[in-house]
């Protein structure tokens, strides 16, 4: 008589995993490149409120009134008086470091006014 196994009583395969694809990425070299880009990052603000409480408080600002000077010139808006019973689109900054492009140019400080896409109605706000 022959003896038949059930596929739950047979024994499992252990997986080895494939040695083309198993490394271990925390090595000494990968940790001191990851500390190394970590120490290196730039801490840009999220916020106006940041911006202005920050070490780089003057060159954010210098980069504030830099973006405010480009908008009127270029006549992108202009100022209105609010309407009775009317909502105003309301405008985030939003920043960001950017580097040189020789390592001896110091970074540049930017700085972008823009309007908050969700707060505007079509028909009143545009078109």
């Amino acid at each position: 008589m022959v003896e038949y196994q059930l596929v739950r009583d047979r024994v499992r395969r252990v997986p080895k995993p494939n040695p083309k694809y198993s490394f271990n990425i925390w090595n000494e070299d990968t940790t001191y490149t990851l500390l190394s880009i970590l120490e290196g990052q730039k801490i840009e603000p999220e916020t106006y409120e940041e911006a202005i409480k920050c070490k780089d408080a003057k060159k954010w600002s210098k980069a504030m009134d830099e973006e405010m000077d480009s908008l009127k010139k270029s006549k992108t808006w202009i100022y209105v008086p609010r309407p009775k019973g009317k909502s105003i689109v309301q405008c985030k900054w939003l920043f960001k470091q950017k580097e040189g492009r020789s390592k001896d140019e110091p970074v540049r400080y930017k700085a972008r006014l823009v309007a908050k896409g969700l707060t505007q109605k079509e028909g009143v706000d545009y078109t």
